[in-house]
């Protein structure tokens, strides 16, 4: 993705309405969702994706994992708050280093993965096993190796909403 600045400026006047416009490809990394900062404050208030992972139980290898459950859910919650609610769209916000960061990553920019480097968060398809997870710990799926207790989860919403 090629970033840049664009500012627009008006001329002296009298100079018969034409405008000078100025390029400035120094931007560096930018990211369009301003609003996340104020998001990942809410989500550590509400403790929201940390008391969701904890319904979970992982069953993957620990020495094979980039994206904890936790990690994973506040990247999906984040994501819808911010409008992406469709998985397709963290394909690319899987490269995002606001967002990364927002998560909790400590390489915003992936650099240190051994698979997918410079994408520090979770593909599409990732993210959709965690959505399809089943509460069944015999599954033998090496797609669902994280599975979750819908009960927890339940009181996990009501508890949030009672303390609001």
């Amino acid at each position: 993705m090629l970033l840049f600045h664009v500012c627009i400026a008006e001329d002296q006047i009298g100079s018969g309405g034409r405008r000078r416009l100025d390029v400035d490809f120094s931007a560096g990394q930018v990211s369009r969702d301003g609003g996340g900062p104020v998001l990942r404050s809410a989500d550590q208030r509400l403790r929201l994706s940390q008391r969701l992972a904890d319904c979970f139980t992982d069953h993957r290898r620990a020495d094979l994992v980039d994206h904890t459950v936790q990690e994973l859910l506040a990247q999906r919650i984040l994501g819808l708050s911010l409008g992406y609610e469709d998985l397709d769209d963290h394909d690319e916000l899987a490269k995002d280093p606001l967002l990364a960061t927002l998560v909790g990553k400590k390489d915003s920019t992936g650099q240190s993965r051994r698979q997918s480097r410079g994408q520090a968060l979770a593909s599409s398809s990732t993210l959709g096993r965690i959505e399809r997870t089943k509460d069944d710990a015999n599954s033998s799926s090496r797609y669902e190796k994280v599975v979750v207790d819908f009960d927890k989860v339940d009181k996990v919403f009501l508890d949030v909403f009672i303390e609001s």
